[in-house]
């Protein structure tokens, strides 16, 4: 037996059709219910079966208040805008060792409140989060994997033939490149569907690959969310009380489609949710829903209270530190109930799929299932096979 692993970002069953794919099409297929949030955190929750809550993985940055960064103090006369945005950018590029972890688009003002986790989330490296992920189970049960990252392309058939070649049992596959192209020029740009053809040939291509030496073949296509085109961009920073001192009265971390809010006076936390809870263009998310979304975590380094954008509305500006709006022309990190939240679940094989939902944190306990490993009873998902 050998398995094939696809994840590919980004990718959504509205992208399925005859046409631009048919391999993939004829595939069983689920919608995979995503998570709140970003990559950083749906990812980790795929490779270990467990929600944030418990890998302790959700957003890149996090709070953790450590001293100012002297180099940055004379940019706190600048007001925080594009001039402060390029003379940051300009520093950071003078002083990359000390200032790798850093975005410009954080204000100087608050910078050192926050911190950058130093995990690199796309490469599942054994013992990098609080529990096992499936490349520890993998070295366990001594079982022999290849894995492979592509981050801007999408590998040729030369190198898929060179790569599957690999005498292993599992093969693991990160695609990321329709992320990437789906913010830049929107999830229906030409470039978009053009990618979405080359990796239904790329898929293809595979298992041929694989049955020419093999007969039982599983393969798992999945996604960790969809990707919905940007229309609206909303200035949340701006919509703040302006009496209200950012550092000082309260701190928000601005994601590009999340707001994760602290306190430092109950006056604050009281204004700052009277608006955000008569908003238009967002939902407020307060403790009570935390463990909804898995999110409810035993401190407040996440936040103590958070905003997520209606899907299609971005925050603008955000911390990221885009220049100009039309910039960014496909998002996620909606609410996982948002129409085009979800991602893909497609496969090939032996098993049959339960008729339920299923989510991003049931994909590990069922490739343990595949490769005849028990489920740890920590493991937060459930195998989706009958």
């Amino acid at each position: 037996m050998r398995l094939i692993v696809f994840l590919i970002d980004a990718f959504c069953s509205q992208y399925l059709s005859p046409n631009v794919t048919p391999y993939l099409r004829g595939l069983e297929l689920r919608k995979l219910k995503t998570l709140l949030g970003y990559s950083f955190g749906i990812l980790t929750s795929i490779w270990t079966g467990t929600y944030p809550r418990t890998h302790d993985l959700w957003t890149e940055f996090y709070y953790d208040p450590k001293e100012p960064s002297k180099l940055l103090q004379p940019l706190r006369y600048i007001p925080h805008g594009k001039l402060q945005l390029l003379l940051k950018r300009i520093l950071f590029e003078a002083c990359a060792r000390q200032f790798k972890n850093a975005i410009p688009g954080i204000p100087v003002e608050v910078e050192h409140y926050f911190r950058r986790h130093n995990v690199k989330y796309t490469d599942m490296l054994p013992s990098s989060v609080k529990v096992p992920s499936i490349i520890d189970f993998l070295v366990e049960n001594r079982i022999s994997y290849f894995f492979a990252s592509f981050r801007k392309k999408i590998p040729s058939r030369y190198e898929l033939s060179r790569m599957l070649s690999k005498n292993a049992k599992v093969h693991l596959f990160y695609i990321a490149k329709l992320d990437s192209l789906g913010h830049e020029f929107g999830p229906n740009s030409s470039g978009f569907l053009t990618d979405i053809q080359r990796i239904d040939e790329m898929v293809e291509s595979s298992v041929k690959l694989i049955e020419q030496s093999y007969e039982d073949i599983e393969l798992i296509v999945l996604s960790d969310h969809g990707m919905a085109p940007v229309t609206g961009y909303i200035d949340l920073r701006a919509k703040m009380p302006s009496e209200l001192r950012l550092g000082i009265d309260y701190l928000v971390f601005l994601d590009e489609t999340l707001a994760r809010f602290w306190f430092f006076n109950e006056k604050a936390r009281e204004e700052v949710v009277e608006i955000l809870r008569k908003s238009q263009f967002g939902h407020l998310i307060l403790n009570e829903d935390f463990r909804k979304y898995g999110l409810d975590f035993q401190d407040s380094k996440y936040g103590e209270v958070f905003f997520v954008m209606k899907q299609s509305n971005v925050i603008f500006p955000s911390f990221f530190g885009r220049l100009l709006k039309n910039s960014l022309k496909g998002m996620h990190g909606y609410l996982p109930s948002e129409p085009l939240s979800s991602g893909v679940l497609l496969y090939k094989g032996r098993y049959e799929i339960e008729a339920r939902s299923i989510s991003v944190v049931d994909i590990l306990p069922s490739i343990l299932r595949i490769l005849g490993i028990r489920s740890p009873s920590w493991i937060e998902g459930r195998n989706f096979f009958i």
